[in-house]
């Protein structure tokens, strides 16, 4: 695992997450992100919805309407999935809020069964943030993350930054 990390002191109101490659060929599963900031979780509420609670709004590239899942509790049950040929894109617009320079990531996920059709945690992570949607800055990029890989065992990875 080998984080880079980078990033500049000012506020952000997009939370921006692509994950990749995968184990067995699966479909990639998150099912939390969070970012800490200032001791405070980002989302700081568990999304309940694509939109719930507002003003927060999550989106994805692919699955786009279970993209709040990633952000919602941690649950195997309520999880965000990526085809595993392409990994996926998940943004999180704060809203009317904004996220002050993130200290820590984490991310949850777990090995499913059956793997083929459930899924399996991602191999590749990076994590941007952005003022307006259209400036990225890059806060972290986790390559060939170390997971456990035991069937049905919810895991956390952390990384600070």
């Amino acid at each position: 695992m080998l984080p880079v990390m980078c990033g500049a002191s000012r506020p952000y109101r997009y939370i921006q997450a692509t994950v990749g490659g995968n184990f067995y060929n699966a479909p990639i599963v998150l099912l939390g992100l969070r970012l800490t900031a200032a001791g405070t979780p980002y989302p700081w509420r568990a999304m309940t919805g694509p939109s719930s609670p507002s003003p927060m709004a999550a989106t994805a590239d692919v699955d786009g309407t279970n993209a709040w899942r990633a952000f919602g509790a941690v649950s195997s049950a309520s999880r965000w999935a990526a085809p595993y040929v392409t990994g996926g894109t998940l943004t999180l617009d704060l809203g009317g809020r904004v996220l002050p320079r993130p200290t820590a990531v984490s991310v949850t996920s777990m090995l499913s069964t059956p793997v083929l059709i459930d899924g399996t945690p991602p191999r590749n992570l990076t994590v941007r943030v952005s003022p307006d949607g259209a400036t990225w800055t890059t806060l972290l990029t986790a390559m060939e993350i170390a997971w456990s890989l035991s069937s049905n065992v919810i895991e956390t990875k952390s990384w600070t930054l």
